[in-house]
């Protein structure tokens, strides 16, 4: 207990320093939107159809940004400060999961590294990168409960469920929905207890709901409907080769090549694969998919890559465990470089969106 408690103060510190530092420094996606929508919670309201926020619902982010925006601080600074900090508490949370699951392992160390380094909650809509982070807890929540089930653990998940509905309602819908098919074959009592709690929480963190939840829910889909863009097909190529769509799949690669070996329980294994399957499916077959929906399906792949390489070093030897090194050397790199990359050539997402 006491080295996960240091996991997580460790990586806290950490990505508060260095998402501290790039939210301060750089922009971040839809800025000014979200901006306008903490702004209208200043002002005693809340986001209307008209608001192109209004479909997420992104209240993990605007409630807390509003109360501080009500103090005199700018609607945007008070955005950057919640996001910072919550971006550390989710990081710090996954973590320590990760510590809790395979503790002999050093899975936790580049989980925590590259969660506190990565540029891409950047360049994700505020929103996604809370739900990417729910998604991710989501998952090591679900595993933890594969490998040794306890009650507790059946509040956590409903409690990061909440926090992704409370971000994203879309994304959330689908990695929490087949979590709980998954579960309810297993723990019926404790899945149904995990979405008993995620609704309730939901309820409490969205406001819009307590009028009517049934228009409010109503008008969220048809937002989502509405929520189409053009782009062009560099867009839709080379702009999607982002580090967690590639490393991503290798992850489901090397989870499906790693199926037999045992490294994740094998239903738990092809569970995570169904759920990507399924949320990068409907991506793919919709107007609007840019490279940030697709993360918090394959964010979690990319995080369990690290540790198939790990298994595979552990129980190697000779030429086949110098590659198993060489090729945990080259995921740390990588996530080095995209935080040079974006330091030094940001991507422009919101000219590339509203370009022809």
């Amino acid at each position: 207990m006491q080295r996960a408690r240091f996991v997580f103060v460790l990586t806290f510190a950490l990505t508060l320093l260095v998402q501290g530092w790039l939210w301060t420094h750089y922009p971040y996606l839809d800025s000014s939107a979200w901006a306008s929508a903490t702004a209208t919670i200043r002002d005693g309201g809340y986001p209307s159809t008209a608001q192109p926020t209004f479909g997420y619902p992104g209240t993990l982010l605007i409630l807390p940004a509003g109360a501080i925006a009500s103090f005199g601080v700018p609607p945007e600074t008070a955005n950057i400060i919640v996001m910072v900090v919550l971006l550390s508490l989710g990081a710090a949370c996954i973590a320590a999961c990760t510590h809790f699951l395979r503790p002999e392992r050093a899975w936790w160390r580049y989980v925590t590294f590259t969660l506190a380094v990565t540029p891409f909650y950047l360049i994700s809509t505020p929103p996604t990168a809370l739900a990417m982070l729910a998604a991710i807890l989501v998952a090591l929540l679900t595993l933890m409960i594969r490998e040794r089930p306890h009650p507790g653990l059946f509040l956590a998940l409903g409690a990061a469920g909440a926090l992704g509905f409370m971000s994203r309602f879309d994304t959330t819908a689908v990695v929490f929905g087949v979590a709980l098919l998954y579960l309810l074959v297993r723990r019926e009592r404790g899945a149904i207890m995990a979405a008993a709690l995620a609704g309730a929480l939901s309820i409490l963190g969205i406001p819009m709901l307590w009028s009517g939840p049934l228009t409010y829910l109503h008008q969220v889909l048809e937002k989502i409907g509405e929520h189409t863009q053009k782009v062009s097909a560099s867009f839709l190529a080379l702009d999607m080769l982002t580090e967690p769509i590639v490393f991503g799949l290798l992850g489901l690669i090397a989870g499906l090549v790693a199926y037999r070996t045992r490294v994740l329980p094998r239903d738990y294994t092809l569970w995570l694969a169904a759920t990507t399957v399924v949320g990068a499916g409907a991506l793919l077959v919709s107007s609007h998919h840019p490279p940030w929906l697709f993360y918090p399906f394959l964010m979690p792949w990319m995080l369990l890559l690290p540790l198939f390489v790990l298994e595979l070093y552990a129980r190697s030897a000779g030429t086949l465990r110098r590659h198993a090194a060489l090729l945990l050397a080259v995921l740390v790199l990588g996530q080095a470089l995209s935080l040079v990359f974006q330091v030094v050539m940001p991507v422009p997402w919101d000219a590339i969106l509203s370009g022809p």
